[in-house]
């Protein structure tokens, strides 16, 4: 083999050794966002719940001050407000699984 196959070579695996680089490091960064992007999502549902919980409490207190009955979970928004922070409670438990998986994907250690 002459001077100039070997530089060839050599050139062409140092070709394929960075395309091999660049999309490992392409996948990492996919990873990285896919995990970004979960715990965005969380914080919003988080966000919802604590609105929710607000609306449950100006409701009761509400239906308190009229003072006719006892509150109860069928008392005026009550039900449907709760039925609403139960099923935001189960998003974002489903959101930290889904992110605990994405960590462990990514190699990332707990938080």
């Amino acid at each position: 083999m002459d001077f100039w196959q070997q530089m060839r070579g050599a050139l062409d695996r140092g070709v394929d050794t960075s395309r091999d680089l660049f999309n490992k490091a392409k996948d990492r960064a996919q990873d990285l966002s896919r995990s970004g992007i979960l715990r965005f999502e969380k914080m919003q549902l988080e966000d919802q719940l604590q609105k929710e919980l607000a609306r449950l409490g100006h409701s009761v207190y509400d239906l308190l001050n009229e003072g006719n009955e006892p509150v109860t979970l069928e008392s005026g928004d009550v039900r449907r407000i709760y039925e609403e922070i139960s099923r935001l409670r189960e998003s974002i438990q489903t959101k930290e699984r889904e992110i605990g998986r994405a960590r462990e994907a990514e190699g990332e250690p707990e938080v």
